[in-house]
């Protein structure tokens, strides 16, 4: 017996096969650096120091280092730069100089050709034209493929291909094929695709082009989860056929591979900047490439000539430049001759004086360097540029000065004398104002140029005030040392400088300029005798005659300081060169010693030398001790001015403050920085740290708040030229972002966002280079790391009311309350809080809220998509009309839904929700209603519920007596007034009903009623005429003071007891008589009656005689010429004919609308001594022409000639004689504004 084994298959191993296609994506940048012409890139130290790559800076790491090595691939096809300074001529930069425009296309760039039955095929097609893009020349078509492969039966992934088309239509012709590409190979991930194709023009030139690009699938899309095998467009961009050049704009190109950058980088250059004018034979301070300044120098005698543009960090050269240049300064509205160079120059030399800068060395006093670059007020700008040499700026007579805080002397003298009413007026600053400590902000080009801060203490002013906080932005400061005066000034100024004086002279208070020096002498505040006027001299003018006694003591020395006017020269005419410059602002004060001995009251002293010939009787002096003799009230103080104004004619209010010239000596002799680590040419290599871990550092502060930030250490290096390490961050999604420069091994990364974050370190020694990067990343996990967010609480809603209400029933908040009782309802809620009142930590990640509303009984949605709220702060909701419209309620806005609102948290978690059902039933039957009678009509009164607040309208329906239903269909009345009247014309017995309407309309609300009317009206007239009696037509019953008439069944009341109509036998009267009393017929003769009216009267009593009541409530009155005239029945509509006609007993007040060329007809049935308006509009058309009968009469001037305009309102008032109208017609009226 023989058995066999059975063979096993061979197992097979899928093979992959390597990817293909590779996308190779560049970018290009093209930066504007500023305006030109600039200077350059800045030249450092080393072998490679002028190379601009090394002051090129990516993510802030240069993009070569001074040792020619690269921190970026800069070699073969991946990368080019290229730069221009701005100059006028300047050639374009080669494969930069075509603008390219991306197209907007739509969110879904899917291109598909589906086979039969498995869904559409798809095209994308782009249209633009040369409106929109006038320089089209050429587009760039880039498809992008996100993966391309295929696998077999076995497991085998291969490549696959794909082919696509791109057409372009002309002027809505039909589509050419431009090309047919294939794109075949294998990608993983995805792969671009750019073609580029020149636009047809076709064949005749035109100045308008219009095009539309068609991208289409040639092969068909591959359904199965086997292929991979989609295709979208990524950007189709327009090219523009002209060349730019960009003149005057200094530019950097640069394009490189896309795969050395995860994200686009951050570019930073450091350059010299733009050139401007300098004075002919001044050289700028030079700072040479070992790290020595070379000190500005000037010529013997500026002419006032500037040479060609050269770059300079002096900030007064560069503010003559903003003011004058007329490119992007002021020069087009500041000439050149209007700024004072002159002071300027003074200016520059006091700015390029070299300093100790407080780290052993010495530079410039005041540097600029700056890059302005925001749209900025042009006088806000200008003082910040002054402010850098602690300068004013001012415009006076024409021109615009500038002056500074330097050491100056003073140039005039007040005193008693020569102030209006003798009277200085001084203040001081509050003492919890004087800063004691000053942090200044500058600009550090150690690290890279960002902000750093200087912190300055005034020792003495701490000890005298206590710590005084001042923050100072030092602009366009790039020194530690420049800083640290700034700050020192600052602080000085304010402990030692803190009196102003503010005074009153006559004309030579012009004299004074803001920035100048004066000596001030107050006999008054030093009580001393040491300020005056000359009365005389002796012709040598060495003995001088007081206007009052004065004091010598002994053991002082005596300065006599006089007012003696010089000629100054006027700086933009007057002076030829720097040489005059001391002659513009001259002081007009000579100052000799007093060699008088000591003693008491003289009025006449000596001096050691003649004072000049321009002295004269009247000139004020002041008398001052010198040197370190005397005591503080024997001394003249200086003050600078602040600020003068010519308050009214030949009076001047000038404001100085206290002057110290050692100030700006002090802040600028022994003082010390801590200097950061600088570049010592050092080129040697430094190496890398190491170990970089990432560790969470996650907790909770005392009220809950959550903090979270990522935590870098590592392990340093001993290198002896180790200046600092870099250390960099990018967030899940974000850009590579400095995180400091810190010298130990350790700093912290803050960030909350979810996903994976980078990190990298590297050592920088003291010459500048920078190691190979250590990296590292964390993955912060996307959930909430409390877990889910609770739901909210205090869910409720707030009704609004009016506390100023004063109706009957007064509404009350409702406390509780679930439902509303408006159409604005608000919508409120609370996080839940812990024991100590806290809220939930799990709040902490709350990014808003999502409000669905709800069909209390289903849970159905009312609405189509729920309100997203995207501020987790908000805790409350106004519901108003907007919100109703936004949400789209399917049925129309609900009285009753749910509102059910679920909590969002920044993880993308929604919480189990809080729900609230809400209801704002119709009104509800109010407390107090009232209907009554009133002459033509119903007048009414309606106190609804307190809670009732959205009433909108009451609708009443009042009908005679009978069987029907009120409908919106056969309603009366309606209004928006719950108090008001309701017209009609029926008199007896009706019926009433009446309901309340809210801001959701009629449908649901509820109908009050029946209610009984009942109308009593009064008579306005009475008739008589022959004609055939007829039983019981009229009767007349006692009431006491009156009698009621009825009449067919109407009832009219007849008050008081005047004799209004007396019948004697068989008279008959005539005419109308009007009454207001009890209607009395007597029996005389053969009589109608035997006695006064005192009981029932049969009708046969009065043979063929019968009244006729005269109303304006009754329709059916009989001969209505006899009514009484004037009974108001509102307007009275005129139909609008050829002829328009008027019955004056239907009104009084009429109105028509003149719908073309009209005469109106002379009325008929008119009252005497009635008053009459008739009201004309013209139509939509207007021009309507309208011509009055005779019987119209016209105050003598007065128009009757109609407005002619458009929807224009005339008016005719008038009075008539039974016969005429005799009126005024009043034209245009319009509502008053």
């Amino acid at each position: 017996m023989s058995s066999k084994k059975s063979k096993q298959p061979a197992q097979v191993i899928p093979v992959e096969a390597p990817n293909s296609l590779l996308s190779n994506s560049r970018i290009k940048f093209l930066d504007l650096v500023g305006e030109g012409e600039l200077e350059g890139f800045v030249v450092k130290s080393g072998a490679y120091g002028s190379d601009p790559l090394v002051s090129t800076y990516f993510d802030e790491i240069p993009v070569r280092n001074l040792d020619g090595s690269y921190n970026i691939n800069a070699s073969g096809q991946g990368f080019s730069f290229a730069y221009t300074l701005g100059t006028t001529g300047q050639s374009p930069i080669a494969g930069f100089e075509k603008v390219e425009n991306i197209i907007p296309l739509t969110s879904n760039t899917r291109v598909a050709l589906m086979p039969a039955g498995a869904g559409t095929s798809k095209d994308l097609i782009t249209s633009f034209n040369t409106t929109t893009y006038p320089d089209a020349d050429s587009i760039k078509v880039t498809v992008k493929v996100p993966a391309l492969l295929t696998q077999d039966n076995n497991g085998n992934t291969n490549g696959f291909e794909i082919k696509y088309a791109v057409d372009i239509s002309l002027n809505n012709q039909a589509f050419i094929q431009q090309e047919e590409v294939t794109i075949r190979g294998k990608c993983t991930a995805p792969y671009l695709k750019t073609t580029t194709y020149v636009l047809p023009k076709g064949d005749t030139p035109s100045n308008f082009y219009s095009w539309k690009v068609r991208v289409r699938r040639t092969t068909t899309n591959i359904i199965s989860i086997k292929t991979q095998n989609e295709l979208l467009v990524d950007s189709i961009a327009v090219i523009s056929s002209s060349s730019f050049s960009y003149p005057n704009t200094a530019l950097v190109a640069i394009e490189l591979s896309a795969d050395q950058f995860s994200s686009i980088p951050t570019r930073a250059y450091e350059i010299k900047g733009i050139k401007v004018k300098l004075p002919n034979g001044y050289t700028p301070t030079t700072y040479n490439v070992d790290g020595t300044i070379t000190e500005a120098t000037y010529p013997g005698i500026w002419a006032g000539d500037f040479t060609t543009p050269t770059w300079t960090d002096n900030p007064v050269w560069v503010l003559y430049d903003l003011i004058t240049n007329k490119r992007y300064g002021l020069g087009d509205y500041i000439r050149e001759d209007w700024v004072d160079k002159w002071s300027l120059y003074e200016i520059s030399q006091y700015c390029d004086e070299l300093v100790n800068d407080g780290e052993g060395g010495r530079e410039p006093r005041f540097t600029c360097n700056a890059v302005i670059q925001n749209r900025e007020d042009a006088y806000q700008l200008l003082l910040n540029l002054v402010s850098i040499f602690r300068g004013m700026l001012y415009w006076a007579n024409g021109r615009l000065f500038t002056n500074m805080t330097d050491n100056k002397s003073p140039i005039y003298n007040f005193t008693n004398a020569n102030v209006v009413d003798g009277k200085f007026s001084y203040s001081d600053t509050a003492r919890n104002t004087r800063s004691t400590v000053a942090i200044v902000k500058w600009i550090d080009p150690n690290n890279n140029y960002r902000e750093s801060v200087e912190y300055i203490e005034d020792s003495e002013g701490i000890a005298r005030y206590g710590y005084i906080e001042k923050e100072i932005t030092a602009f366009a400061c790039t020194s530690k040392g420049q800083a640290y005066r700034i700050g020192n000034w600052s602080l000085q100024t304010e402990r030692l400088l803190t009196e102003t004086v503010t005074f009153q002279s006559s004309l030579e208070g012009l004299y004074i300029k803001p920035g100048d020096v004066f000596n001030i002498y107050d006999n008054f505040r030093n009580n001393k005798s040491q300020g005056g006027r000359i009365a005389g001299f002796n012709p040598n003018r060495t003995d001088i005659f007081l206007d009052r006694p004065i004091n010598l003591e002994t053991g002082v020395t005596y300065s006599f300081s006089a007012v003696v006017p010089v000629y100054n020269l006027y700086a933009s005419g007057d002076v030829t060169d720097s040489s005059e410059i001391p002659l513009i602002r001259r002081s007009q004060i000579e100052t000799r010693l007093v060699t008088t001995n000591v003693a008491t009251g003289i009025t006449a002293l000596t001096v050691n030398s003649a004072f000049s010939t321009g002295i004269f009787k009247g000139s004020v002096w002041l008398l001052s001790t010198t040197g370190t003799s005397g005591t503080l009230f024997q001394q003249s103080s200086p003050y600078r001015c602040l600020a003068t104004s010519e308050i009214e004619p030949g009076k001047v209010e000038i404001l100085g403050v206290e002057y110290n010239t050692g100030i700006n000596n002090s802040i600028e002799i022994e003082y010390t920085v801590v200097a950061n680590p600088i570049n010592t040419g050092d080129n040697s290599p430094i190496s890398a740290p190491s170990g970089l871990r990432i560790l969470p550092i996650t907790g909770l502060y005392a009220n809950n708040d959550f903090y979270f930030y990522l935590q870098l250490y590592w392990s340093g290096v001993s290198s002896t030229n180790f200046a600092y390490y870099r250390a960099s961050g990018k967030k899940f999604g974000g850009n590579w972002e400095l995180l400091g420069n810190p010298q130990n091994t350790g700093i912290a990364f803050n960030t909350t966002v979810t996903g994976f974050h980078e990190a990298k370190v590297a050592s920088v020694s003291i010459g500048g280079r920078t190691s190979a990067y250590i990296t590292g990343g964390y993955e912060v996990p996307g959930t909430n790391p409390f877990g889910v967010t609770p739901p909210l609480s205090g869910l409720e809603i707030s009704v609004n009311y009016d506390p100023n209400y004063t109706g009957i029933y007064q509404p009350t908040p409702l406390t509780g309350y679930t439902g509303y009782l408006t159409s604005h309802p608000t919508l409120k809620w609370t996080y839940k809080q812990d024991s100590t009142f806290q809220d939930l930590p799990q709040y902490q990640f709350v990014s808003g809220f999502r409000i669905n509303f709800l069909d209390p009984n289903t849970n159905i949605s009312l609405i189509p998509n729920p309100f997203i709220i995207s501020d987790p702060n908000l805790t409350e909701l106004e519901i108003n009309e907007a919100v109703f419209t936004g949400m789209a309620f399917k049925s129309g806005i609900q009285r009753l839904f749910k509102i059910y609102i679920e909590t969002l948290d920044s993880y993308g978690t929604v919480t189990s929700g809080a729900s609230l059902t809400i209801n704002n039933p119709p009104p509800a039957r109010p407390p107090y209603a009232s209907f009554y009678p009133a002459r033509g009509g119903l007048s009414y009164l309606v106190n609804p519920s307190g809670i009732d607040t959205d009433i909108s309208e009451i609708f009443i329906w009042h009908k005679p007596t009978g069987v029907y239903t009120a409908t919106s269909g056969n309603l009366d009345f309606r209004s928006s007034n719950l108090a008001g009247f309701s017209p009609h014309q029926m008199t007896g017995q009706y019926t009433i009903y009446y309901s309340l309407v809210d801001t959701f309309g009629f449908t649901g609300c509820q109908i009050f009623g029946p209610i009984t009317g009942y109308t009593t009206l009064g008579v306005t007239g009475l008739a008589i005429k022959t004609g055939t009696p007829v039983d019981d037509l009229i009767r007349f019953y006692p009431t006491g003071v009156g009698i009621d008439l009825y009449q067919s069944g109407r009832i009219f009341y007849i008050s008081g007891d005047e004799n209004i109509m007396f019948l004697t036998g068989d008279q008959t009267v005539i005419g109308t008589k009007n009454f207001t009393g009890i209607v009395r017929i007597s029996a005389i003769g053969s009589g109608l009656l035997e006695t006064d009216v005192t009981g029932r009267v049969s009708a046969s009593h009065l043979k063929a005689l019968d009244f006729l009541t005269k109303t304006g409530n009754l329709s059916d009155v009989e001969n209505a010429s006899r009514a009484r005239s004037n009974v108001n029945r509102g307007r009275i509509f005129l139909l609008d004919a050829a002829t328009i006609n008027t019955d004056c007993s239907s009104g009084n007040v009429f109105e028509v609308t003149l719908g073309g060329n009209r005469a109106l007809a002379a009325p008929t049935n008119i009252g005497t001594g009635a008053t009459y308006i008739w009201i004309f509009n013209q139509d939509a058309v207007g021009n309507r022409v309208l011509t009055f009968d005779n019987r119209f009469w016209f105050a003598d001037g007065s128009s009757k000639i109609l407005s002619v305009e458009t929807g224009a309102k005339d008016a005719y008032t008038c009075v008539s004689d039974g016969t005429n109208f005799y009126g005024v017609l009043t034209k245009k009226f319009a509502p008053f504004s």
